[in-house]
């Protein structure tokens, strides 16, 4: 044997759904072989970008398959519960150990009710009220939209379509906010979309 003889190359092994190259990476036989693979590596890995990685498929074929495949969509959701569930231990764990932001976090999401800053729909910007915000829009929309087409002269009635919308739209957030507002002097919505 000469010195430039090329060394023997070794065989792959074959297990029964893929093929182990000489440098350790799977090469898998079928497409549900490849997706059992990800979906073994998943809850492992905690991100599609990983898992695809480490199954040896590109993240774009694992989208498809959730797409296309209703069994591999199924088997998908299952695992992405199972990441859920690890992270929450994680989670749990971190906040009985004394992390604070997260004992916050995890309260926030368990009983937001009690744990959650609210917002109060009655204040819009820098104070002003909804019902002031939707009276400065009426009178926006009063000066900027025509009357008329200024070609045609066929009248739009804009205004009170769109003044009707906006009063709608201000008496479903004061409902979300049984908040009664402080502010007398603001215009109300009904007044605002009044001619």
């Amino acid at each position: 044997m000469t010195d430039n003889a090329p060394a023997p190359s070794t065989p792959p092994r074959v297990t029964a759904a893929a093929e182990v190259l000489p440098d350790g990476r799977r090469v898998y036989k079928t497409k549900r072989a490849r997706q059992k693979a990800f979906l073994r590596v998943f809850p492992r890995r905690g991100t599609i970008m990983g898992a695809a990685a480490a199954a040896g498929v590109d993240r774009q074929t694992v989208r498809t398959w959730r797409l296309t495949d209703p069994w591999f969509a199924e088997e998908f959701r299952k695992c992405e519960l199972d990441v859920t569930e690890l992270l929450e231990d994680s989670a749990v764990r971190d906040a009985v150990r004394g992390d604070a932001s997260t004992r916050q976090f995890l309260l926030k999401a368990r009983k937001p009710s009690v744990y959650t800053e609210k917002m109060r729909l009655e204040h819009g910007i820098d104070g002003t009220t909804i019902g002031g915000l939707v009276s400065m829009l009426v009178g926006l929309l009063r000066r900027l939209i025509p009357d008329a087409c200024p070609h045609c002269k066929t009248n739009l009635a804009l205004k009170p379509v769109i003044a009707r919308e906006l009063v709608a739209m201000s008496a479903r957030l004061g409902k979300a906010d049984q908040t009664p507002s402080t502010d007398d002097a603001a215009t109300t919505p009904a007044e605002a979309a009044a001619p």
